[in-house]
Parts: C-alpha cells; structure tokens; sequence
C-alpha cells in the first residue's frame, strides 16, 4: 500500500498491485473509492461473529454529531457455516434508542417494525401476539388488536 500526501489535496491510499484509490477529503466532506477502468466499487465489512443476530457492521448516519440512522448487517441463523446474513434499516426519533424500521431476512422475508417476520412481509405497527399456520405466509399486517395474515 502506498500513503501519498498532496499539499492541498486530499490524504490518498494508491493500491498500485489492483490500481484503486481510496481518498478522504475533509473539505469536501466526502469519501470516495474510485477504479479507473469499467469495474464495480465495494465496500467490504467483515466480522467473525459467533452468534444468530450478531452485528457484522454497520453504516452509521448522523446529524450534527448526533446518531439519526444506521444501516446494519448480521449474522444469519447458520452459524456453522457463517453464509447467511441480515439487513436491517433503524431510525432514532427524538432522542430516543434506535427502532427497527425495516428488516431483511436471510430467507428474503421483510419485517417493517418487526425483526423476525411471519411472512414474506411482515407490517407491525404495535405487538398483537399474532402467530401465523403454514398456509399464511405471504402478508401479515399486525396492529396491536389482533394479527391479519
């Protein structure tokens, strides 16, 4: 790895062997990485983690210094093989701890409100209890009354 420092420009990491460039530039108040040729960018986040659930890593938006939303991945239920995984979008509101918004699980079911979804998408706006047979597996709306599926 080769560490250049321009003056007046940006704190740059030329990989010579692959030809990439990460920069930071504070000015700017950006991050690149860039590939001069037609190729994909990709951001690697790698954890060896032992537990379903688990946070591998995460992207962390914030306002003023103040945490707002975090895009996070974890670990999926195979933890033998550690080839499953999770997505999960979460929000603060007003001071407040994060709360899941939106979920992604490793057998691709959705959960807005809701980390472990019932069915292919799983809205809960409030906890009902509901529990779903194994016919009823594609919408289940949960409101806090009783569950709909």
């Amino acid at each position: 790895m080769q560490l250049k420092q321009f003056e007046k420009e940006p704190l740059a990491f030329g990989l010579e062997f692959i030809k990439a460039q990460f920069t930071l530039n504070d000015a700017e108040g950006q991050m690149e990485l860039r590939h001069n040729s037609d190729a994909s960018r990709k951001l690697i986040i790698d954890a060896d983690r032992a537990g379903y659930g688990n946070e591998i890593g995460e992207i962390e938006f914030k306002w003023n210094n103040t945490a707002v939303a975090k895009i996070a991945g974890t670990a999926g239920a195979d933890t033998t093989n550690k080839d499953e995984g999770n997505v999960s979008i979460s929000v603060k509101e007003g001071g407040g701890s994060y709360v899941n918004a939106f979920h992604v699980k490793q057998n691709a079911k959705i959960g807005m409100g809701e980390t472990e979804p019932l069915g292919k998408l799983h809205v809960k706006t409030a906890d009902s209890g509901a529990s779903v047979d194994g016919n009823a597996d594609e919408l289940i709306i949960e409101n806090g009354t009783g569950g709909q599926s």
